[in-house]
């Protein structure tokens, strides 16, 4: 298979990213309209939340991300001998990662049986409870995550990133069903629901990586897997140091809604539904760069090829100044209208609409330093060093627990504090990969601040004219100053202040970008 890496295939890959995740959140969107408009923020649905977060937690700690990441170098390394032994290395490996999760879902259950008949009552149990259902479906994640590897290492981008419509529209069809049930009855039932849309969204992707084991290895090979063959052993350190960080951010992540709790009632449920939206440009561009970039990244650097790393490494970090730049200003000045457009009716009121633009507002600051660890995480992982991405993510989150006890407990602040404490050690987190990588290299080309200023410019020019129209609307949202705030619950007048402010603001942002010939945004949508 040929294999060569340049900025042209890295833009195909990351568009074909682009296109599967857009789908999987325009999915992801509808399911948590469903949900804001039958259950609003709730207290029951915000239990559900905070035992989704703490399954996300093993979920994260055993798959996707670090699965990724640990396979990828090490796949590319043994497939240059060939496909056959790529082939055997993902086969013993999907075998291996069965076995050992069987066994580490039986003793963490095991554990959480004995905690809730012993210590356990009242909100932690339902929590607790809702967790264990809920973590049964690590298993089926983690296999996805190695076949998603796979599949990305072959240059294949779509599938992987589109499988979560799956998993969404077998919640949303769960969420329709359950709509006339009692609160604590449906929060149980939705937790069975997750296992099985986890369930189908690892068949959906499996199809595609069996194809790569039948044409590289004979039927009766499929099954004669060696159990923690060396190959597979290789990825024991890096699967270790992973966890560990990436269970540190999952703690941290888990723990806010905990904070949020304590807080609010309803507190974990703001910051759900704006995690939601914040997370909508780092999955559609920064992901998709990431996982585009990583594979080219190990080749590079198992070949040797130091410039060709570092070229790639810069070529990211620009299309993320001019995309999480962007998409930070947008948040704060059209995030309650997209809120309010997304949830603002049902269950879900004004106040509600309020609380979650505050906590969106808190999550925005800290968009870009996220979407840059993401990127210098993966350079990294590329030379198989996991110990530096590790100790920085432990760093950030004892940081993060911090800012919460201080915000939460000292300062006494509301909920939005929880989500900006998550901006700060984000930053932190950021200097912590920066400076470990710049005592190895020279990290930022010219380049990248010149894009900056030319985003900084373009958005500057966009915004003025927002602020104009925005007189004739009868929104304040946009006033970010503003200390009242006023959303329609017309879905009509929704839709008019939300597409009139968001076009508006795309189409000067295009015409700016022409105007001043800001490459790394104009050759990325292929204007000229």
């Amino acid at each position: 298979m040929k294999r060569d890496d340049s900025e042209k295939t890295i833009k195909k890959s990351t568009t074909s990213f682009f296109c599967g995740s857009l789908c999987s959140r325009f999915s992801g969107a509808f399911r948590d309209i469903t949900l804001a408009y039958f259950f609003g923020s709730s207290a029951f649905i915000a239990t559900f939340m905070v035992a989704f977060r703490f399954a996300n937690l093993f979920r994260r700690f055993f798959g996707e991300s670090i699965m990724q990441m640990g396979f990828v170098p090490y796949f590319e390394e043994i497939r240059k001998k060939g496909d056959k032994e790529g082939a055997i290395f993902y086969r013993d490996l999907s075998f291996s990662v069965l076995i050992f999760l069987l066994i580490i879902v039986f003793f963490i259950e095991a554990i959480l049986i004995f905690l809730k008949k012993n210590f356990l009552k009242g909100y932690f149990y339902d929590i607790v409870d809702l967790s264990s259902i809920m973590l049964i479906g690590i298993i089926f994640i983690s296999l996805f995550s190695i076949n998603s590897s796979l599949l990305q290492c072959q240059k294949k981008y779509f599938l992987p990133s589109f499988s979560p419509v799956i998993f969404n529209f077998t919640w949303i069809a769960s969420i329709f069903l359950l709509k006339n049930q009692d609160g604590r009855d449906i929060i149980y039932k939705l937790s069975f629901i997750v296992v099985l849309a986890f369930f189908f969204q690892w068949l959906f992707i499996s199809f595609p990586s069996f194809k790569f084991l039948s044409a590289n290895l004979k039927k009766n090979e499929f099954f004669k897997a060696k159990i923690f063959s060396y190959n597979t052993k290789k990825m024991v350190k890096p699967f270790i140091l992973g966890a560990v960080g990436i269970g540190a951010v999952q703690i941290n992540t888990a723990l806010d809604f905990l904070f949020a709790k304590m807080i609010d009632s309803s507190g974990p449920a703001y910051l759900w539904y704006a995690s939601r939206i914040y997370q909508l440009p780092l999955a559609l561009f920064a992901v998709s760069i990431v996982r585009a970039v990583l594979p080219p990244l190990s080749r590079a650097y198992a070949g040797g090829d130091m410039d060709r790393y570092r070229y790639f490494i810069n070529i990211s970090l620009r299309r993320t100044v001019v995309f999480m730049f962007s998409f930070f200003i947008c948040l704060v000045f059209f995030g309650g209208s997209s809120i309010n457009l997304l949830f603002g009716r049902g269950g879900f009121k004004e106040v509600s609409v309020i609380n979650t633009m505050f906590c969106l507002w808190g999550y925005s600051f800290g968009l870009i330093f996220v979407a840059f660890t993401f990127i210098l995480a993966a350079a990294f992982y590329a030379r198989k060093r996991f110990d530096i991405p590790t100790k920085a993510a432990i760093f950030s989150a004892v940081c993060n627990i911090l800012f919460n006890i201080l915000f939460a407990f000292v300062l006494k602040l509301r909920t939005e504090s929880i989500a900006f404490a998550t901006s700060l050690s984000s930053f932190i987190h950021f200097l912590y990969l920066y400076f470990s990588l710049k005592k190895e290299m020279e990290l930022f080309d010219k380049r990248i601040m010149t894009t900056f200023l030319k985003v900084v410019f373009t958005n500057i020019i966009a915004i003025s004219l927002i602020f104009f129209i925005n007189i004739f609307l009868d929104e304040s949202s946009i006033y970010v100053f503003s200390k009242k705030f006023s959303f329609s619950s017309d879905i009509f007048v929704q839709l008019r202040n939300f597409f009139v402010l968001s076009f508006t603001y795309l189409i000067f942002f295009i015409l700016t970008s022409i105007l001043i010939k800001n490459r790394d945004f104009l050759d990325f949508i292929k204007i000229d």
